[in-house]
């Protein structure tokens, strides 16, 4: 439907926080029920990762953002591409390689648009 719309408009079209999110149906402070992300149940996998890239490259968007891309403290890890040591040497995540070779296989070589 965005993407339709986006045609249709003229607007580019950007895909952003993408990521595998499992959430529980959990109630609130207020009584309410709402969905919060599970952090222990929540990941992707390579094959996860290379079919998303691969509809990305079919619809072809403006651009697009791996996962929650946030300075506050949030429960769920926020820029999960790497992490630093005491020193503030970056530390690639398993995510970072598994987003690194999913974009090689589906932007490189003859399969890419």
């Amino acid at each position: 439907m965005f993407i339709s719309a986006g045609n249709l408009s003229g607007v580019p079209v950007y895909i952003g926080e993408w990521n595998n999110v499992a959430r529980d149906k959990v109630i609130n402070e207020e009584g309410d029920f709402v969905y919060e992300i599970n952090p222990k149940t929540s990941d992707i996998t390579p094959e996860d990762t290379t079919v998303i890239l691969k509809k990305f490259n079919e619809i072809d968007p403006y651009g697009w953002a791996f996962w929650y891309w946030n300075f506050r403290p949030h429960r769920v890890e926020n820029f999960n591409l790497v992490t630093s040591d005491d020193n503030g040497n970056l530390i690639p995540t398993k995510y970072f390689d598994i987003l690194k070779n999913a974009v090689h296989s589906v932007y490189s070589g003859k399969n890419a648009k």
